[in-house]
């Protein structure tokens, strides 16, 4: 995602926009902040998009020690397919920046 992030914003001064309406959400979303079941059911499913909420969530069952296998076979699954797609999707257009 910072990657992403960084090849969207053309100067230093479009950062700011990428990380209010990107990276922001990202974490407010994601759990660590606020508890995702107390959500509207709108944004938890909106949520479960995102990438940071499946870390998250495999960081509490190894901590809190509950669900570790079910908890990584479902959301270690989700975060390495996003993981191969975004890390796709940097690689195309941060070398569009680099070669330009």
């Amino acid at each position: 995602m910072g990657l992403i992030s960084t090849a969207l914003a053309n100067n230093m001064n479009q950062f700011q926009s990428v990380y209010s309406f990107v990276l922001a959400p990202l974490y407010f979303l994601s759990g660590i902040f606020f508890l995702i079941p107390q959500m509207a059911p709108g944004v938890r499913l909106v949520a479960e998009f995102f990438p940071l909420i499946h870390g998250v969530r495999l960081a509490q069952a190894i901590f809190w020690q509950r669900d570790i296998l079910q908890t990584f076979a479902f959301s270690g699954t989700i975060l390495i397919v996003q993981s191969i797609v975004l890390c796709a999707i940097a690689y195309r257009k941060i070398s569009k920046k680099l070669i330009a």
